[in-house]
């Protein structure tokens, strides 16, 4: 009996008639055709798929398998740069503290130095001053007065 063409509507989806179509043989021959061994993969309840559909349904696979591959690149590559992203937070972090530490320390040392520094021309106009009173006579100081003196009038 040939297979007839007649189609069955159900829920909009046009499915082919399984009447007529061959079952599926209980003891294949070695030498049985490529079509005969596909039928027999198939159940008896499913229509044969046509050349159309077949093309379709690669293609949907293959752009699903595509898409799965490019959004699981693309997962992979955002966990990678969120990675390297962290990695130089944690550097920018520590660099951070580093340098936060260094501008402390300088901060200390500098205001012991001027602390130093200032105690140093405490004790240099100390013994200026002594100096001056052990070698000056009285009338170079008098002097040495009148010429500060002046040097203040001309400034104001």
């Amino acid at each position: 009996m040939p297979a007839s063409k007649e189609t069955k509507q159900d829920a909009g989806y046009s499915i082919p008639s399984t009447q007529g179509t061959k079952r599926r043989a209980k003891h294949q021959d070695p030498g049985a055709s490529s079509s005969n061994q596909r039928r027999s993969t198939t159940s008896s309840d499913e229509p044969p798929l046509t050349e159309p559909k077949r093309r379709r349904i690669k293609t949907d696979l293959s752009t699903a398998s595509s898409t799965a591959s490019s959004t699981a690149s693309q997962e992979s590559l955002a966990r990678t740069t969120i990675q390297r992203l962290q990695a130089q937070v944690d550097n920018l972090t520590v660099e951070c503290r580093t340098h936060k530490h260094i501008a402390r320390k300088a901060v200390r040392n500098r205001n012991k130095t001027m602390d130093k520094n200032g105690e140093i021309l405490k004790e240099l106009k100390k013994t200026k001053e002594k100096l001056r009173q052990k070698y000056l006579t009285a009338p170079q100081r008098e002097g040495e007065e009148q010429i500060r003196e002046g040097v203040e009038e001309i400034r104001s």
